[in-house]
């Protein structure tokens, strides 16, 4: 069969060349424009990462110091803290004997003294021990007085034996 002759007006072959051009051109600028809105975001995330990661590097050893510094500090503190508690509850003997001298009547006397830490043992011997038990208990160097067992007195001797056990009171920064 034969198919009719169908001319094309003259130019309409390079219209057509022109034409698919320049729609070669816009979809290139599109697809262009496309990646570079999804790349463009990365590029400045990546930019701002680099940027931040600089800076972490600069303030890593301040960082670094400031962590020792600090752990140095709370050690220190810490130490501190220690001796002021070691210092309110390590009585100087002459201080504890000061304080026993003011306290003890003239009908009572210490056979032993023992001071441990934070805690006065004595023993001895006295007239009235629940008098004394009472003066160590309302002084301000002891706390919690307790007297254990005392022996009462005989006929041959009006005394009791004394065995007390005291803590000192502890005081701040004393």
């Amino acid at each position: 069969m034969n198919r009719p002759c169908v001319s094309e007006p003259p130019g309409a072959s390079q219209r057509r060349s022109r034409d698919w051009a320049i729609n070669l051109v816009f979809g290139l600028l599109a697809t262009s424009l496309f990646v570079l809105a999804l790349v463009l975001p990365l590029i400045r995330l990546q930019s701002t990462l680099h940027a931040l990661s600089a800076r972490a590097a600069i303030l890593a050893p301040e960082t670094q110091t400031v962590q020792t510094l600090a752990k140095r500090l709370g050690e220190r503190e810490q130490l501190i803290t220690n001796r002021l508690i070691e210092r309110s509850a390590m009585r100087t003997r002459a201080e504890t004997l000061l304080e026993l001298t003011d306290l003890f009547p003239d009908d009572a006397w210490l056979q032993t003294l023992t001071i441990q830490r934070d805690t006065l043992v004595l023993q001895g011997r006295a007239r009235n021990p629940l008098g004394l038990r009472d003066r160590l208990e309302y002084s301000a160097m002891f706390a919690r007085v307790s007297l254990y067992a005392p022996l009462l007195p005989t006929r041959d001797s009006p005394y009791s034996s004394i065995h007390f056990i005291a803590d000192f009171e502890y005081h701040g920064g004393e």
